[in-house]
């Protein structure tokens, strides 16, 4: 599916829905299929005094997958959320195309190295993965009881408990973890120019050291679109001085070129800012949901993150002076992963 070319998968957790076989006691036995209960947070409330949840109950096992296999799934699904949808770290998936490597292969070798990635990142996917098991119960009385009480009640009006995990661990990645996931990706890409068993294509020596160059200078790119992405107050410009011509070479998302052919006899100065209709976009979600972790979380459900991006120009006065972005950018999306 995602090398069919779409920019979005969206995966969603199997409900056991009454109506459906997964609630047919035979079906299930006939499959070893299990499933254990987790709250919907954004679906109840306090109605006459009484505490009033709406809860699931989802697949977390069969004969076929165990419980341990729900736990990896949901760690590709988390990595597929943070690194692929909507394309915020399109320059590394175009850079490895350039190198034989697909996307989807791409995904595969992020997650099959996530244990080499920085201390941060790691600490996220373990805090997500504890998470994923402690939000599920294996009755539904036992977690109604578990809210009734007062202190875990508040737990869930303010977001501590029973919110998405998938959005809550990406925007963490995105907001707290930005500048490790572009390292940790640039040191992906290195490999795979080393590996002549990663890349299709077998490098010399100096041509291993000239893409090198090339993915460092890309990461210093990436550092500078997202510079303090979710950060409320920001609005000054960034710079950087390079020999390559990243505009051009990332207008040609199906089919890329080797980024060598896009170097430049003299070096460029990019400029990286927010236009004037990015700081209303970013003023009106940070005032309508506030930039905590909660409220960061709901932020990323809402929006396509790399519109977030700075904007790049090769004009200092461009972004100071036009508004070149899509009006379309602050379209609300409301389909979720979960």
């Amino acid at each position: 599916v995602i090398d069919s070319g779409v920019n979005r998968v969206t995966i969603y957790t199997l409900m056991m829905l009454y109506g459906t076989e997964f609630k047919n006691p035979k079906y299930r036995a006939s499959y070893g299929i299990k499933g254990k209960f987790r709250i919907l947070k954004s679906n109840g409330g306090e109605y006459e005094g009484a505490k009033i949840f709406d809860y699931e109950e989802v697949c977390i096992e069969t004969k076929d997958m165990p419980f341990e296999d729900y736990l990896d799934i949901r760690t590709l699904a988390l990595v597929i959320e943070s690194i692929y949808n909507d394309a915020p770290f399109e320059p590394f998936f175009l850079y490895a195309k350039t190198l034989g490597i697909s996307r989807s292969e791409f995904v595969f070798s992020i997650l099959d190295n996530i244990h080499r990635a920085p201390k941060k990142i790691i600490d996220i996917f373990n805090d997500f993965k504890r998470e994923t098991k402690e939000e599920l119960w294996n009755t539904a009385e036992e977690m109604i009881e578990y809210y009734q009480k007062d202190e875990n009640y508040k737990k869930l009006l303010s977001g501590e408990a029973g919110s998405n995990l998938i959005y809550k661990y990406k925007s963490l990645n995105l907001a707290t973890a930005m500048l490790e996931w572009i390292n940790f990706l640039s040191v992906i890409l290195e490999d795979m120019v080393s590996d002549k068993d990663k890349s299709k294509f077998e490098f010399s020596s100096k041509e291993v050291q000239s893409r090198k160059e090339e993915i460092s200078m890309l990461k210093e790119f990436s550092h500078k679109r997202t510079w303090k992405l979710f950060d409320d107050s920001v609005e000054h410009n960034v710079t950087m001085e390079s020999d390559y011509d990243f505009l051009s070479w990332l207008k040609e998302p199906n089919n890329p070129t080797p980024l060598i052919n896009h170097r430049l006899k003299n070096p460029i100065l990019y400029v990286f800012g927010y236009t004037k209709n990015q700081l209303r976009e970013r003023y009106d979600r940070f005032r309508r949901y506030g930039s905590g972790v909660v409220a960061l979380a709901t932020i990323v459900t809402r929006i396509n993150v790399n519109h977030w991006f700075r904007s790049v120009s090769t004009d200092p006065n461009f972004i100071k002076d036009k508004d070149n972005v899509n009006k379309k950018r602050s379209r609300t999306r409301y389909a979720l992963s979960n």
